[in-house]
């Protein structure tokens, strides 16, 4: 899809609840330029992909089509944050550096992701909301207790705290 290509469908209502319009029109395209996971590798859309725009006749609100694997905002799928971070933090030799070109990124990016991820969930309640859907999975002897590392990996108590909290949570969430 794209420009002189072909079209997704045209939505059949307004996305703003409190507008009861079912009038949409195409608004043009938008340019991403994405990162996917594609076979467990990154693959980076150098060329872009195009998106949809569409506008209300009715409040004048407009949006971008997206597809579902894409994460609204970002350059880096939801996928690709997680294997990146997983990447940095079960490998005890992976650097920021390392794990970045690994995965098409900036080290800065995969810091950050650190920050965000470790705000997300606390990793308790999700390993005890797993352990109540399934209690015969061995999920809590699975919890990690350290981040592996042959080098520092965080500076301070706080960021070591930060990278555990993270490497529990997605242990948990991913159930292994």
């Amino acid at each position: 899809m794209g420009p002189g290509r072909g079209r997704p469908p045209r939505p059949s209502a307004c996305t703003r609840s409190s507008c009861p319009s079912n009038r949409i029109w195409y608004d043009g395209w938008r340019l991403v330029f994405v990162t996917l996971l594609v076979e467990g590798q990154p693959l980076r859309l150098d060329d872009g992909l195009w998106l949809q725009r569409v506008a209300c006749a009715g409040c004048w609100t407009s949006w971008t089509l997206r597809p579902v694997f894409l994460y609204p905002h970002r350059s880096y799928g939801p996928d690709v944050v997680e294997a990146a971070s997983l990447s940095y933090l079960s490998d005890a030799k992976a650097s920021y550096a390392r794990v970045a070109s690994q995965f098409g990124c900036s080290w800065t990016a995969i810091w950050a992701w650190m920050c965000t991820l470790s705000c997300l969930a606390e990793p308790a309640a999700v390993l005890a909301e797993a352990t109540r859907l399934a209690p015969a999975a061995p999920s809590v002897e699975l919890m990690p207790r350290v981040v592996p590392q042959d080098h520092v990996k965080g500076r301070s108590a706080e960021r070591q705290a930060v990278l555990l909290r993270v490497l529990q949570l997605l242990t948990a969430l991913r159930g292994r």
